[in-house]
């Protein structure tokens, strides 16, 4: 997002425009400046009614390029006719309708291109600044996204390796079981029927077996989680470090 060589040709064959199409008399500037007289006025006035009118006319706040040129044009106008001796008295400070003899239109041209350059430069170090914002406000969701990913994926797991345990218990339960409740014929069967105590005291070991298995991989997972916390947020970190 950068000016064009012909959005700064038209910028500047603006401001041409602007001073080649009439020299502005007392009674414009006046009339922009939204005022009767010059009498009374210093600097310091001037400039504050200028601030004023430059967020009425700036086209940024919603006035046109031309009008903000005027509005500048007319500043230095006014300004190099303050202390003139023909504006010495309130008589003389009415809006009388010619240019300034002092006026300088190419001193005020050269003013205005240097605060266009000016404002050119200033928009274009902002333009980068915006761009780097948005680069990192991109990388911070894409860290974000790949912890999201990463993260489902370990819960995935956790569930998986969770179930896993818990059927093969299951099995195991059922299995002992099965040779603690034997069917008459089955006693021709090699294996040896579970009494009551054994197979109370095998299932307790089947049991613990799994509590065991299953709380080392609930303090694997909350480790796993951390890591993936603790890496996004030195990512984000490192990241912020550039603002």
């Amino acid at each position: 997002m950068t000016l064009t060589k012909n959005d700064e040709c038209a910028l500047v064959n603006g401001f041409r425009k602007c001073f080649s199409k009439n020299i502005m008399t007392i009674a414009q500037a006046l009339q922009i400046f939204e005022l009767q007289t010059l009498y009374g006025q210093d600097d310091k006035s001037l400039k504050k009614i200028y601030y004023h009118l430059a967020q009425k006319y700036h086209p940024d706040k919603g006035g046109s390029f031309e009008q903000f040129v005027a509005l500048q044009e007319a500043h230095l106008f006014l300004k190099k006719s303050l202390g003139k001796s023909q504006y010495g008295n309130e008589e003389n400070y009415q809006t009388e309708d010619k240019a300034s003899p002092d006026f300088d239109l190419n001193e005020a041209y050269k003013d205005l291109e240097g605060r266009f350059n000016r404002l050119r430069e200033h928009f274009q170090n902002l333009i980068v600044v915006v761009e780097k914002y948005e680069n990192i406000f991109n990388a911070q969701i894409n860290i974000i996204n790949s912890s999201n990913g990463n993260i489902k994926n370990l819960v995935a797991k956790y569930h998986e390796l969770k179930n896993n345990l818990k059927t093969k218990l299951d099995i195991e339960l059922k299995r002992l079981k099965k040779r603690h409740e034997r069917e008459w014929w089955e006693y021709i069967l090699p294996t040896k029927k579970l009494s009551e105590q054994e197979y109370i005291i095998h299932s307790n070991r089947q049991i613990e077996t799994f509590n065991q298995s299953s709380q080392a991989l609930d303090e694997e997972f909350v480790s796993q989680m951390l890591k993936l916390y603790q890496g996004s947020f030195q990512d984000l970190v490192s990241l912020l470090s550039e603002v």
